[in-house]
């Protein structure tokens, strides 16, 4: 089906475009068009598995990458880096051009999708059942072919061994609360939340009285995992919710019947996990872009937005109101009832299919070298 196409992907040094990306490699590579997939060595160790029957069309080249002044000793990605401190991890993967020139010049591709500055086409990670309003302002801004290619929702294939005590033990405890019970919050791996914006979650959890279950990683200020948390904020979440430090399983917590609600960032990505299982949204954005998606949420009537100050800062009654307005008020319900009417969009896998098998054609029926941008 996929004629010896052969496609290069090049996301920008961020989980957040790179996990995308590689759902995409693997969809076109189900349809027989190979992918040379370029990132560094330290991220290609981190990237979930290729299904062992498509490794022979997904090829993952390592990008060579030098450390530069200004950059932590090992980090290859946003993840690895505090806010601010991108220019430096730009000018490193910059350093890369060369290999990837060369590249082009000994492997012959037929397209290249990357995440920055300049292409000639445009192709869009939704679908126009959801965000079609904006696909013909896109083109108009950009005089530019933009294809939108599905919403890519990850599948929570099968539930796995629990081997970590430590999950085993928050797992025992999700499933013993009631049916939609929970709020599960979580603000991704990359998400640095600084010790203020932690305390004044705490305390919104504290003040709410909704049974939680809160995915934090350790942030760089934390010598230890007790140092996260409010002195006393543990002894409390004791009856209440549970705290789990470290890497969770998302798509078997967001699957879990338990789950009822949740409370993150709004980053596009977590969007889509989180509403193909319905879930009445709480949005607290920390980041530009992410504000965008937590509006456009708000405005189609999908999440409460925990109110912002105007320098960024939230307040713990925020995150109190917010929660008690998604859990026992009106407009809660009203949400709820939004997020299962658009559920079949995020969900329908035959229809995602659909919007694939368009983009593969016009692919295939575009006329010389093409690039295309960031699938995220």
């Amino acid at each position: 089906m996929g004629d010896g196409m052969h496609v290069v992907m090049l996301p920008w040094l961020a989980f957040g475009h790179m996990i995308p990306f590689l759902h995409l490699s693997i969809a076109l590579a189900k349809s027989g068009i190979r992918i040379s997939f370029l990132t560094t060595q330290k991220n290609i160790q981190r990237l979930p598995k290729i299904p062992p029957h498509l490794t022979a069309l997904i090829n993952l080249v390592e990008l060579p990458f030098l450390s530069i002044d200004g950059l932590p000793e090992g980090a290859e990605a946003t993840v690895d880096i505090l806010h601010g401190t991108n220019e430096y991890l730009k000018k490193a993967y910059n350093l890369s051009y060369p290999f990837f020139e060369q590249f082009i010049t000994d492997e012959s591709s037929d397209w290249i999708i990357h995440s920055l500055q300049g292409c000639s086409m445009m192709a869009i990670r939704t679908c126009a059942e959801f965000g079609g309003e904006y696909l013909g302002l896109l083109k108009k801004l950009h005089q530019i072919p933009v294809i939108p290619i599905r919403l890519l929702p990850p599948r929570l294939l099968e539930k796995r061994e629990t081997t970590d005590p430590k999950w085993a033990k928050t797992l025992k405890w999700l499933d013993e609360q009631p049916n939609r019970s929970v709020v599960f919050v979580c603000f991704g791996s990359e998400c640095k939340l600084s010790r203020d914006q932690v305390f004044e979650i705490a305390y919104g959890l504290q003040l709410s009285n909704f049974p939680f279950l809160w995915a934090l990683r350790r942030p760089i200020w934390a010598t230890n995992d007790m140092d996260t948390l409010l002195l006393g904020f543990e002894s409390w979440i004791a009856s209440r919710g549970v705290v789990h430090m470290g890497w969770v399983p998302q798509l078997e917590i967001l699957a879990h019947y338990a789950i009822g609600r949740s409370l993150f960032h709004s980053r596009w990505g977590s969007i889509i996990e989180t509403v193909q299982y319905g879930h009445a949204l709480i949005v607290l954005p920390l980041a530009n872009v992410q504000s965008l998606d937590a509006r456009h949420l708000v405005d189609k009537g999908l999440a409460i937005q925990v109110e912002i100050n105007n320098d960024g800062s939230f307040h713990r009654d925020a995150i109190a109101r917010s929660l008690r307005w998604a859990v026992v008020e009106e407009e809660g319900e009203s949400i709820k009832r939004k997020s299962m009417e658009v559920r079949p969009v995020f969900s329908d896998q035959k229809l995602h299919q659909s919007y694939l098998n368009e983009f593969i054609n016009f692919l295939k029926s575009s006329d010389g070298k093409w690039e295309t941008t960031d699938p995220k």
